[in-house]
């Protein structure tokens, strides 16, 4: 009976560790990146842009990409996001800067439509790009992108809801191909570096 309950308690240890490591994994995108540098990311897909433009997979690819997956409702970790991308631009310069398709893609394809992305976005510089991929599509372009997001319901009313998300920008060559990403609330200085270092890598 001991014998029973102790292997017992150790596949249930098993268990709850991979469970553990699932969550750490779908949450935490720089061991995710480490998984999937070097693949080429995203999938055959429309979206379309804050300023109503219908674009596909291929309006991605040419140039590198810094990519962050947001939402406009987002309190805290979006809009801190964009702000610092901001900052990227201004440091890397005009010239440096037009050398990579800066984009937010939304989590949220409920509330974010083209007009409401359009308006949230005149806060920030018109060099970064948003899009939505709608409500059908948006869950495969998410995981083809490798991005964790999931709504959180409110408690205490369900028809309002958060959105919890994969926080780091994705960096991507001209081909889509993974490269590494920048993470949430980087050091400005290694962030801006790593944006040199993708651009000189194409």
């Amino acid at each position: 009976m001991l014998k029973f309950i102790r292997y017992g308690s150790i596949a249930l240890i098993v268990v709850l560790a991979v469970a553990i490591g699932a969550k750490t994994f779908l949450s935490n995108p720089q061991q995710a990146s480490r998984s999937v540098a070097g693949i080429k990311l995203g999938m055959p897909m429309t979206l379309t842009s804050s300023d109503g433009e219908m674009v596909n997979e291929s309006s991605f690819q040419g140039k590198p990409q810094a990519m962050h997956f947001g939402f406009t409702h987002c309190p805290d970790i979006c809009p801190a996001t964009l702000w610092d991308m901001q900052d990227w631009i201004e440091t890397l310069g005009a010239e440096l800067a037009e050398e990579i398709h800066f984009s937010m893609i939304s989590v949220d394809p409920e509330r974010d439509t083209p007009e409401l992305l359009q308006s949230y976005m005149t806060a920030f510089d018109p060099r970064i790009k948003a899009y939505t991929a709608g409500v059908e599509q948006t869950p495969d372009v998410l995981k083809s992108y490798r991005i964790y997001a999931k709504k959180i319901p409110d408690e205490t009313d369900p028809t309002v809801y958060n959105v919890d998300h994969t926080s780091s920008v994705l960096l991507l060559d001209s081909q889509s191909r993974m490269v590494g990403t920048i993470s949430y609330m980087e050091n400005p200085e290694v962030a801006v570096q790593k944006l040199k270092n993708l651009i000189n890598r194409d």
